[in-house]
């Protein structure tokens, strides 16, 4: 009965393979059967889907839109796209927004994970106001690419852009030649000849998928570069890029006179906390001038077993002689070098020339100890992560994890493979750490897990700690895209985790995580111990954030602001009248605490900047969007910002006709730093007439470039194309004999 009920349903497909069979049988040439079973489906104009007022996709359309796609890349049109010149003559980088089409018509992953990365750096270096989120919905797609396609295609025509096919024929000429490096016959032959080995298309149906490509494209175009640059923009933006500052000075930190303050009374530290206490610290804004702030941010804290590899390297057998001999001998021939064919005549063609061993010995010693270290240490390494990760047998296993329990699973692994490697193996819990925490720490900050995708550097790509650890819920700060890496979870494991220096190897599993958020009250205190090897007496002392003290700190340098500018024009008198090596040698006997680190607040030595640019607030918000995802990024936007309101406040002391400040020195109070700064000298780079006419072309067309570009990636979201096409799929319905097919519902729900 089922096989009877199977013959009705697919007589027609069955007829289809009859007839091709007996045409090929015939020598009529090869058929598609594809084509043959769109033929005799009954289904061929079913509507699948729907767009627009009412406007519907049948099969047929997705099939035709599905071989457009095929065509496009048998001419590897996606890479085509990435490639395409922005056009014009000062921004010979590709056009983002055909980057961002060739990714959506793209199907080769491997293609994807390459050029994911390269559109986030192209973002960052040409000052795009782009998102890494931004970047990585382009690839979050929930439809097959071909519907995609179908609607920017129908949107193009839509809006009247349409180009004939003389015109793709045209196009098409110039790219075999300049790209393919062929003549368009050549190109054309290889894929209308069957014999290629191609699927077999006729030229005509190559020209109109072109020159569909060509109409999505130039709408694009038109309607991410819709937005018109003024006169007084283009002038504005000339004098913050070009017009730099020469900066000589001394800064006087108010922390260096706060100690001497008296400290303040409850109920000005209840009433400071109260005011700021949902308010991230160092956030300046025109009602909070010196950045306070006391509302928690984003913080974990992660168990971790760390091995150094200075301590592998003592229990490896070093590599021999011989060993170094035979890896000469196998690899020799890659070990070569270009030089002069004439010994005497540098200017003469080169020759490879292979090195001997005398002069690659050192080397290849080298690459042997350390590849069999790093061989031991994966070794122990991956002991290590079996002995600590969850139980995969217990399915709530995440759910019975305590700190604690981790904590044990930690110690016990390092103890067991101490002793079974006769090395120290570290283990410790951190307190919790904030990525501000995590950059100060000289261990943390160089941590990188290696992620999915590529890095045209470091091949693979590389995901810092922070970026890593703040993806964890209910963080969830940090933006990874399909080519990263996984979000982590509380309780797994995470790395193998490396360092930049090539010292240490170590896993972590999360153990707290808590979103920024006000503190319970002015008694909150918690740990921010970081990593603990054993380097340095300092790592031994127990780290602690104190709530209450952070508060007093504030209000004693708040304090000893007017002590501070009182301070800083004592120095200036004293560096008119005796210079200013005097003055600096003077205030450091009398207020330095002579610490190591020249960074101290209290170190009065004079400082230069030069060149010191402006920044925008247009810039300021490119930063800020850029930033979104990144928790390394996010945490430096306060300092960016104080940096660009400080380079305000000295340009503003210079009069419009004059080049430098003239009244030197010249005391500055900076309250975004709780600082003031005393200038020896300040001068600036104008931009005269002629630099202005010579620049005016070349901004203007930037500034319509970066905008169009960096609207782009709003244009060819998916889900905004869905959106603005008002597209949603037919809901099909259901047969007995269909009861076991797949229901197309509502928009965003298709196959991937």
């Amino acid at each position: 009965m089922n096989l009877i009920k199977w013959l009705r349903k697919n007589n027609r497909k069955l007829m289809a393979v009859v007839v091709a069979i007996l045409l090929i049988g015939l020598g009529i040439g090869s058929i598609n059967l594809e084509q043959l079973f769109n033929i005799f489906s009954p289904g061929q104009g079913k509507t699948v889907a729907y767009y627009g007022e009412g406007q519907k996709i049948t099969n047929n359309d997705r099939l035709k839109a599905q071989r457009e796609l095929e065509i496009l890349r048998m001419i590897d049109a996606p890479t085509l796209l990435k490639v395409y010149p922005a056009a014009g003559p000062y921004m010979r980088i590709p056009a983002f927004y055909t980057i961002l089409l060739g990714e959506l018509i793209s199907e080769n992953i491997n293609v994807s994970t390459q050029a994911s990365s390269y559109i986030k750096q192209l973002a960052m270096a040409q000052g795009y106001s782009v998102s890494e989120k931004q970047i990585n919905d382009i690839y979050r797609r929930k439809l097959p690419a071909y519907y995609y396609w179908l609607l920017l295609r129908e949107e193009a025509h839509q809006a009247g852009i349409w180009f004939s096919n003389e015109h793709a024929q045209y196009f098409l000429r110039e790219i075999a030649e300049n790209f393919f490096k062929t003549t368009y016959t050549q190109m054309m032959e290889s894929l209308v000849n069957p014999s290629s080995g191609r699927t077999g298309v006729s030229e005509q149906e190559v020209l109109e998928a072109f020159s569909d490509l060509m109409a999505v494209w130039e709408y694009a175009r038109i309607i991410c570069s819709s937005e018109d640059v003024t006169e007084q923009q283009v002038r504005h933006k000339i004098s913050q890029t070009r017009e730099t500052m020469n900066l000589e000075f001394v800064r006087f930190d108010s922390l260096a006179f706060s100690e001497a303050m008296p400290e303040p009374n409850q109920q000005q530290i209840t009433e400071q906390f109260e005011k700021f206490k949902d308010t991230l610290p160092d956030y300046v804004s025109d009602n909070n001038p010196y950045g306070f702030g006391y509302k928690l941010p984003d913080r974990v804290s992660f168990q971790y077993l760390a091995v150094k590899l200075e301590d592998v390297e003592k229990i490896i057998n070093k590599p021999t002689n011989e060993d170094a001999v035979q890896f000469y001998r196998q690899y020799r021939d890659s070990l070569k070098q270009q030089v002069p064919k004439d010994p005497n005549d540098p200017n003469s063609p080169l020759m490879d020339r292979t090195l001997s061993f005398a002069e690659v010995a050192d080397m290849i010693h080298e690459k042997l100890l350390a590849d069999r270290v790093n061989s031991k240490t994966n070794e122990i390494i991956q002991k290590a992560k079996t002995l600590t990760e969850l139980q995969t047998s217990q399915e709530d296993a995440a759910a019975t994890q305590t700190a604690e329990k981790v904590a044990e699973k930690f110690e016990d692994a390092a103890s067991r493979l101490s002793k079974e490697y006769n090395i120290k193996i570290y283990a410790g819990r951190t307190g919790l750490l904030s990525d501000a925490d995590i950059q100060k720490d000289d261990t943390l900050r160089l941590l990188y897990l290696e992620g999915y995708g590529y890095n045209p550097i470091t091949n693979p790509s590389t995901l810092g700690l922070s970026k890593v650890v703040f993806s964890v819920d209910p963080i969830d700060s940090s933006e990874l895209g399909q080519f990263d890496s996984q979000k982590v979870k509380v309780f797994e494991n995470i790395g193998p985790l490396k360092d930049m220096g090539g010292k240490t190897r170590m896993i972590i599993q999360i153990v707290d995580a808590e979103k920024a958020a006000v503190p319970n009250d002015i008694n909150t205190s918690f740990s921010i111990d970081t990593i603990s090897l054993g380097e340095n007496k300092n790592d031994e002392e127990n780290k602690s954030f104190s709530m209450k003290e952070k508060v007093i700190e504030d209000l004693k340098k708040l304090s000893a602001m007017e002590t501070t500018g009182q301070k800083a024009r004592e120095f200036a008198q004293i560096a008119s009248e005796s210079g200013w090596d005097k003055a600096s040698e003077e205030f450091n006997r009398l207020y330095s605490k002579k610490s190591p680190d020249n960074n101290e607040p209290n170190n009065f030595e004079l400082q230069e900047l030069s060149p010191l640019p402006r920044m925008s607030s247009l810039d300021m918000q490119t930063f800020t969007i850029q930033a979104e995802g990144d928790p390394k990024l996010q945490t430096v936007i306060p300092e960016v910002e104080k940096r660009r309101l400080l380079a305000q406040n000295l340009y503003a002391l210079i009069p419009p006709d004059s080049n430098s400040l003239a009244n030197v020195p010249y005391v500055l109070e900076f309250k975004g730093e709780m600082s003031w700064y005393c200038i020896k000298k300040l001068t600036v780079k104008r931009v005269n007439q002629d630099e202005y006419e010579i620049f005016r072309v070349m901004e203007f067309f930037n500034e319509d470039i970066t905008r169009m570009q960096s609207a782009a990636v709003v244009h060819y979201n998916p889900e905004n194309i869905l959106s603005r096409m008002q597209f949603k799929l037919a809901q099909k319905q259901q047969t007995p004999e269909d009861a076991n097919d797949v229901t197309e519902t509502s928009q965003g729900q298709g196959s991937t």
